[in-house]
């Protein structure tokens, strides 16, 4: 295992090779949620994710003018994207001891989210998405980091939707719309951002809307990319009457009753499908369609079972739908 002292003067160095060593260590040592909170924190709290930003930029920087080696590059990006998915873990990983290490360290050191925020790491990220759009392995990863990013917190979604991130990500749903593999990360880094009601709207443009519910129809049967497009659904429709219409018109309302019919006892599915059709059913067409497919008994199905977190959303369509 490296240490801290090591990994700083690896950074720092100037010699790739050993950055892209010390990206793919504090990646690997950062790597599971349950084990390695303490040292996650302690990679934060050193600013060890500023000094990769600072590689990150200047390398890409130094690129962009130079001619550069496309794989040794995507490699380079790679590390830097896998770091920053792994360091940022905690946004998401909100179990009891997760939340008592960072309570504990925010005495002395600040909040670790804001320490992310206040680095480079959100034009880094979009900066290595820009550049590597066709690379699977990259566009994977780094989607994986901004989804973490962006999970409950509005600047993040504020800044990587003034860059352009959304209309990217929506580039990169339709180059790899058949690849789940893709589909499932991007999805949830749409999500995320989508929470933001200007980015929810971005999306919509960009035609991302029609092109989820499509995607929840040919992918039925795979559970991670059900479970992150249904989890995408609600905020993009989240008081948004065009993309509310917009995915009515495509089939959403349909697709819903099959996706809740098949996973029902998913409490994660059944949780986000639930949540997506109250937000649907704002608009009045979908009121209909919800009304003649009979929507109503599988979601109180589902509040049966999962009460906690379907109990609103049914009863709140419920309202809606008399």
């Amino acid at each position: 295992m490296v240490d801290l002292p090591e990994l700083r003067a690896m950074l720092l160095s100037g010699v790739v090779r050993d950055a892209i060593s010390a990206c793919e260590a504090v990646a690997d040592q950062a790597f599971s949620p349950e084990e390695n909170d303490n040292r996650r924190s302690k990679f934060l709290y050193e600013n060890i994710h500023e000094k990769i930003c600072k590689f990150g930029m200047a390398y890409l920087n130094e690129a962009t003018h130079s001619e550069v080696d496309y794989i040794a590059e995507a490699d380079v990006c790679f590390q830097i994207s896998r770091a920053f998915v792994n360091l940022s873990i905690f946004f998401i990983d909100q179990n009891d001891s997760t939340r008592e290490i960072y309570k504990e360290n925010q005495i002395d050191h600040g909040n670790p989210s804001e320490k992310l925020f206040e680095s480079d790491v959100i034009p880094l990220l979009h900066k290595i998405l820009l550049k590597f759009e066709d690379n699977i392995e990259i566009c994977k990863v780094t989607c994986q980091a901004i989804r973490n990013l962006c999970f409950g917190h509005n600047g993040f979604r504020i800044s990587f939707g003034s860059l352009g991130t959304c209309e990217l990500l929506s580039r990169i749903l339709i180059r790899f719309s058949s690849l789940p593999t893709v589909v499932e990360p991007c999805a949830a880094a749409i999500g995320a951002l989508a929470c933001l009601r200007e980015n929810a709207s971005r999306f919509g443009e960009a035609g991302t809307c029609e092109l989820l519910v499509r995607l929840l129809c040919d992918y039925i049967d795979n559970y991670s990319v059900v479970l992150s497009i249904t989890y995408s659904i609600a905020p993009l429709c989240h008081e948004n009457d065009s993309n509310q219409f917009t995915c009515g018109r495509a089939g959403s309302c349909e697709a819903l009753l099959s996706i809740l019919e098949k996973y029902i006892e998913f409490k994660p599915v059944s949780m986000n499908t639930v949540a997506a059709i109250h937000e649907l059913a704002y608009c009045p067409r979908n009121r209909n369609t919800f009304n003649d497919i009979r929507i109503l008994p599988l979601m109180k199905k589902a509040k049966d079972l999962f009460s906690d977190v379907c109990y609103h959303s049914y009863y709140q369509t419920k309202v809606l739908l008399r």
